[in-house]
């Protein structure tokens, strides 16, 4: 099971959270239902008018642009990368001897501040 939250920043930059969701599995079509009935239940708001988003790797930002089309994806480095005892989102998807070969490579592309530093060598 996951979970999802919906925020969203007031005039006095303040957070509040305004939908809560579980889902059952990894699926664009739920995330993509979660999303669209958040939009249902706030009728002053648009999904043009939501700016920024932040998520996992599994929030591919052009997929999320097909539901917010000016939003603004930023990823979660910690839970994609860095999670300790081998708990990110990637060691799961990847099993733990191939990610151990290749956690360095993800690391050094996320870190990167240049493309030649982003590409991946062989």
């Amino acid at each position: 099971m996951k979970y999802i939250t919906l925020v969203v920043i007031d005039a006095n930059n303040k957070f509040w959270p305004i939908s809560h969701s579980f889902v059952f599995a990894e699926d664009h079509n739920m995330y993509e239902f979660a999303c669209n009935a958040t939009l249902e239940m706030t009728p002053g708001r648009s999904r043009e008018s939501v700016k920024l988003g932040y998520g996992d790797m599994f929030f591919e930002p052009e997929r999320v642009k097909e539901w917010f089309p000016n939003i603004l994806m930023m990823i979660d480095a910690y839970h994609l990368i860095y999670a300790k005892k081998g708990q990110s989102i990637l060691a799961k998807e990847f099993g733990p001897v191939t990610w151990n070969f290749l956690k360095q490579h993800f690391v050094n592309a996320l870190e990167a501040e240049t493309k030649e530093e982003f590409d991946i060598k062989q």
